[in-house]
């Protein structure tokens, strides 16, 4: 349950009408509120506002009815420029990317300030009498009304220069980097030292993983589309209660097919119809990937822009080389932490639930393949993809990520002296490579971390 609200809570943040929807909502009782203390203090504590102590019922009609019909055609124009950028957005960096659009708070901000201005004036407006035996003119709500346009001035000026801001690759690559970073902190965790109890023990969990081998009955999904999450508390508690084993296929991130294979069950003889009801109930399925638990997401859309400038239409290598850095940055990062266990135990220290998890060569591969398919013509792009390279062998310290390293190094050196014709480019290809070489070797060397030099002082 717990996974469910998660990943409805990000489809919401993901959602353009949420927060408009609440700030016309809170419109409508701060005009509630307003017309209420006018009624109950009256407004002769209101008069030393001069000038915007509007007493006349007639004037209070003309504002509020100047302020509501300003405010619907500022909002229109608020969405109309919204879905320019999305439009632009969609075009040009993908339509993958407009989930970012639609989650900014400025935009929704300003749609909502302006929605919920025109609906507080029509209710005030709704409470405006004047007749010969009696005149009501809510002056603390009509001068409220009246700050809000004033607001509104300044939101509409932030929001033009917000929209010219947000339309450029520069900050839109930075954004989704920044998301990419925070969900690698939120689903990742400082690595464990080798020799810990904990690495033991999942040492231990993996060769008992490793004996199961392929046994098991096959729990088959109820419906298609792509693994948004996974509730594991709910699978981990239904694998105690039933005494099993449930080795879960798919990870968040990939699609699964109705009647295909969603989980092993250990002992096969448990793999029923009631059990797979409750493990299709533990899991969220959806039209599209969302990054909740998908790490492979946010490095998608990266690699999306990355891909899309260096098509022919567009042939903007700076725009591919900046994604570049920023998938560099995600995986040193990544580098530093410990991915989750594949392995769940229940409180009795038994294995109940293995999962599948996105490893480090998984994210290298993510990040990197495509734009090397890509740029194998393009030598700026080569050349930025193995300083990366080399950048974060500088600092990798196990050996299986090494490789993984040099394997995509050596990729992009074959695709090299396949695809450039000119020898210049290819003898600084050849030097960025041998970086990447020294990098992994340096690292490799028991004395890792003291260069040759340092090595001859002594």
């Amino acid at each position: 349950m717990k996974t469910h609200i998660a990943t409805l809570i990000e489809n919401i943040r993901a959602s353009f009408w949420f927060i408009p929807v609440l700030m016309t909502l809170g419109a409508a009782l701060l005009a509630y509120a307003a017309i209420q203390i006018d009624l109950i203090f009256g407004d002769d504590w209101l008069r030393s506002f001069g000038w915007l102590f509007i007493n006349n019922p007639d004037g209070a009609r003309a504002a509020l009815s100047t302020i509501a019909g300003s405010a619907i055609t500022v909002a229109g124009t608020v969405f109309s420029l919204t879905m320019v950028a999305l439009t632009l957005a969609s075009s040009q960096f993908g339509p993958r990317l407009i989930r970012s659009f639609t989650r900014d708070r400025s935009t929704q901000y300003a749609l909502g300030t302006f929605v919920a201005t025109y609906l507080y004036c029509l209710l005030v407006l709704a409470e405006i009498r004047s007749s010969t035996d009696f005149t009501l003119v809510p002056n603390l709500a009509v001068l409220l009304g009246i700050v809000l346009a004033v607001a509104g001035i300044f939101v509409l000026i932030y929001f033009i220069h917000h929209v010219s801001v947000i339309i450029q690759a520069q900050h839109l690559i930075a954004v989704i980097s920044d998301d990419l970073q925070e969900t690698i902190r939120r689903l990742y965790r400082p690595a464990l030292a080798p020799d810990s109890d904990e690495a033991q023990q999942l040492k231990q969990a993996a060769e008992m993983h490793a004996q199961i081998g392929e046994d098991g009955g096959v729990v088959p999904a109820g419906a298609s589309g792509y693994l948004q999450a996974i509730d594991e508390d709910a699978l981990l508690e239904l694998a105690h209660r039933r005494d099993l084993v449930l080795d879960l296929a798919p990870r968040p991130g990939d699609f699964v097919l109705a009647q295909g294979a969603l989980a092993r069950a250990i002992p096969a003889e448990a793999a029923d119809e009631e059990l797979a009801r409750e493990i299709n109930a533990a899991i969220v399925l959806g039209a599209q990937r969302t990054p909740h638990q998908d790490l492979e997401a946010y490095i998608y859309q990266l690699v999306e822009i990355a891909a899309r400038a260096l098509s022919p239409s567009l042939n903007d290598p700076f725009t591919a080389m900046t994604c570049v850095d920023r998938l560099g940055a995600a995986i040193s990062l990544l580098d530093e932490m410990q991915p989750p266990s594949p392995f769940r135990f229940d409180g009795d220290g038994h294995l109940r639930l293995v999962v599948n998890i996105f490893t480090f060569a998984g994210a290298v591969d993510a990040a990197f393949d495509m734009i090397r398919q890509y740029s194998r013509t393009q030598a700026p792009v080569t050349i930025r993809m193995l300083e990366s390279l080399a950048q974060i062998a500088a600092q990798t310290k196990r050996a299986d990520r090494r490789a993984v390293l040099q394997r995509h190094a050596d990729m992009l050196r074959r695709g090299a002296q396949e695809a450039l014709p000119e020898p210049h480019d290819l003898s600084v290809v050849e030097e960025r490579y041998r970086r990447v070489m020294r990098a992994i070797g340096d690292r490799a060397s028991p004395s890792a971390g003291c260069s040759p030099r340092h090595k001859r002082r002594k």
